[in-house]
């Protein structure tokens, strides 16, 4: 009270009044509400899966590269190719790239 003149604040009711009793107003407003919350719930889904995926890929990155420093230091060792597949997971072929 105050704040707003009596005239204007009676207009504001009256166009508040008009469009929460126009149907398909309500009807046109929910459906874009319910719109925008699809789009932001997929929105941020597919956030959480590109940073689960990109968090999951570093931790891949970084046991690949671990396996490598590993089969490095067997060879310099002597250990042979077979057990440094076995031991590290790599191939043949990425151990003898090692060398």
């Amino acid at each position: 009270d105050g704040i707003m003149e009596e005239n204007v604040k009676d207009k504001l009711v009256d166009e508040v009044n008009k469009y929460s009793n126009d149907f398909e107003t309500i009807a046109l407003y929910s459906a874009y509400s319910r719109e925008e919350l699809e789009k932001n719930t997929l929105l941020i889904e597919e956030k959480e899966k590109a940073r689960q995926d990109g968090w999951q890929e570093g931790i891949q990155e970084g046991i690949n590269q671990r396996n490598t420093e590993i089969a490095t230091n067997l060879l310099k060792h002597g250990v042979d190719i077979s057990i440094i597949e076995e031991a590290t997971g790599l191939t043949k072929e990425q151990i003898e790239k090692l060398k």
